[in-house]
């Protein structure tokens, strides 16, 4: 029906819309996970700062990019989910939908940059 395929649509640009967070907790996991080795390992891994400055870096530059699509094929915020009632958390994106945004993301690089 209608309605479902409109559910569907806000799902995915809702997914779409909290992809810096999703993203940002990935990186803070990789962080806290890297804190937690032996001092020797590292040593070892030394670079591994620089990688998690560059994975920010990306996922501000892909929220940019994400908010200005979403803006051009949504100009008036028509698309907008509806805010939550009061007391009422807003929906959590699923892991699933998470992974479907950086598969996107992923594809469009490949595209552009070929």
């Amino acid at each position: 029906s209608e309605e479902e395929e409109h559910a569907a649509l806000l799902k995915i640009i809702h997914a779409f819309r909290d992809y810096q967070v999703d993203a940002g907790w990935e990186v803070s996991r990789w962080e806290y996970h890297f804190s937690r080795l032996p001092d020797r390992h590292k040593q070892l891994l030394a670079s591994q700062h620089e990688k998690f400055r560059k994975a920010r870096e990306a996922i501000h530059v892909n929220h940019f990019f994400i908010q200005s699509m979403l803006a051009a094929f949504d100009p008036h915020g028509a698309l907008q989910p509806r805010p939550p009632r009061p007391g009422q958390q807003p929906p959590r994106v699923v892991p699933g939908d998470v992974e479907k945004v950086r598969y996107v993301l992923k594809n469009l690089a490949r595209d552009w940059s070929a």
